[in-house]
């Protein structure tokens, strides 16, 4: 393996990253080194590397290994994992809506302190034509409402969405893997390579798998904070009934 060219494709991961991430842009969070295994949960992916990626002289296009669809693949994970801790906080309201109407959005948004964000998900009943002219007049309505889409997975019974304030939301990334949470690293690791891959956010890490048809795997993962703190009048889930 090139280990200069293995390093400058994991830069080049994290660089794709960081651009419009989650934890940092969309809500607060702190990147923390303790990896204690009862508070952080890694949700983790293998990128099949090609032996010729990191034996040549210089990697491929981005646009040719896919990173943007890998890297947008992560995002959306870390969106879902933060929806389900709103599912949770005690101090997060849920209001239903008979239907996804400029009127009907109104009273819900009011519950957020300047809501910042308004996960959509790309399910049938958000993306008719009416529903989008009332998203789409919504975020007009509040000054610095930002519309996420949520990807489902192609399924279209998918019946809330969330308004939030990013900056009354805070969730820690460990920059290291928690002990009990490995099965699904590479079951042979890169080892003198890794000891060279600096910590991050977006935790990495060489070595090859019987799970992908390739020379060599990257590792990738967040690892997020199962106890995010969520002030009161931070965020609002949003039902729309039949």
């Amino acid at each position: 393996m090139n280990e200069e060219l293995a390093l400058d494709f994991v830069q080049a991961i994290r660089d794709e990253y960081e651009d419009k991430s989650v934890v940092g842009e969309e809500i607060r969070g702190d990147t923390v080194t303790n990896r204690h295994q009862d508070t952080f949960e890694v949700h983790a992916n293998l990128i099949p590397v090609a032996d010729d990626w990191v034996t040549g002289g210089s990697l491929p296009e981005l646009s040719q290994i896919s990173l943007s669809s890998v890297v947008s693949g992560l995002h959306q994970v870390e969106r879902w994992f933060l929806l389900d801790c709103l599912d949770q906080a005690e101090n997060v309201p849920t209001v239903s809506i008979s239907g996804i109407t400029h009127n009907n959005l109104i009273e819900p948004l009011k519950k957020v302190y300047n809501p910042t964000h308004l996960y959509i998900p790309k399910s049938k009943q958000f993306h008719d034509i009416d529903s989008r002219h009332a998203i789409n007049s919504i975020t007009q309505t509040f000054q610095g409402l930002e519309e996420v889409g949520l990807n489902t997975n192609g399924q279209d019974d998918v019946e809330a969405c969330y308004a939030f304030r990013g900056e009354y939301i805070h969730l820690n990334q460990c920059t290291r893997l928690p002990l009990n949470q490995t099965e699904w690293l590479p079951n042979r690791m890169i080892t003198g390579t890794n000891k060279k891959i600096p910590e991050h956010p977006l935790y990495c890490a060489y070595g090859m798998s019987e799970q992908v048809d390739s020379e060599y795997v990257l590792a990738v993962a967040s690892i997020l904070s199962k106890n995010p703190g969520i002030r009161d009048n931070g965020a609002v889930k949003i039902i729309v009934e039949d």
